[in-house]
This record gives structure tokens, C-alpha cells and sequence, in this order.
């Protein structure tokens, strides 16, 4: 789900500028973006990396695994009560990157993500 980017990423998808990989795109055809939740179609993950959750709804949703990538505490005990049947998943973030356009993302220092387990669903596989 891209908000206030839609248009630009649905028309001509993401460029990441990174000190690691360089520059690349990501083609419009090699993604599946949508303007809104309730455009979200039954998916396998979910990867979370909005500055807050509060205008998300995920309860409706068919989400086997939710991955929160967000800063703050409680993150994942809050999507647990929005996506009960879901696996949680939350990581910690340590990289530099900054969206510089539309579109575009800077990554501009080296760094790692650490995802742990919070809740995992009786007899669904491992993340």
C-alpha cells in the first residue's frame, strides 16, 4: 500500500540510490501496489512500514504473516488485536534511508534489520 506516492510509483515504480547495491529501479510491472487496505487482496506477508498503525484495519484480511517494521514500543501486541489471525513478526531497523522524491528512496549507510518472533499461529510454518 503506497499513499501519498500512488501515482508516481504506480506509473513508474521505485528507484533506490544505495551505497551498497547502486542504483536500480523497480519496475511498475514488478510490484503490486494499491492506494488503500481495503485494495488489498489475500496476501502471504505483510510488511508494515507505516509511522503508525492507527488508520490500519487488517482484521478483514487473509494475512498468514505480518512483519511490523516500525519504531516504538507495543507495536506488535497492538497488530496482534488488528490481525489475530496472523503470525506477528516484528524487526528492528538499523540502516539510513530517506525518501529524497517521489518514488525514490536514498539509502545511504550500511546497516542491518533483526526480526524476531512475537506470535506465531498454532501449525502455520515458521517465517
Amino acid at each position: 500500500v503506497v499513499r501519498s506516492d500512488y501515482d508516481n510509483v504506480k506509473s513508474h515504480g521505485f528507484e533506490v540510490q544505495s551505497i551498497t547495491h547502486g542504483t536500480f529501479k523497480i519496475a511498475p510491472d514488478q510490484i503490486h501496489v494499491h492506494s488503500s487496505m481495503e485494495e488489498l487482496p489475500p496476501v502471504d506477508l505483510l510488511i508494515l512500514s507505516t509511522k503508525t498503525t492507527a488508520d490500519i484495519s487488517l482484521s478483514s484480511k487473509e494475512i498468514k504473516y505480518v512483519l511490523a517494521m516500525q519504531n516504538g514500543v507495543g507495536v506488535e501486541e497492538e497488530i496482534q488485536t488488528r490481525a489475530p489471525s496472523s503470525s506477528i513478526y516484528g524487526a528492528a531497523c538499523y540502516i539510513c534511508s530517506t525518501k529524497i522524491a517521489p518514488g525514490v528512496i536514498s539509502h545511504t549507510a550500511y546497516g542491518h534489520i533483526k526480526i524476531g518472533s512475537f506470535y506465531e499461529q498454532p501449525g502455520v510454518s515458521e517465517l
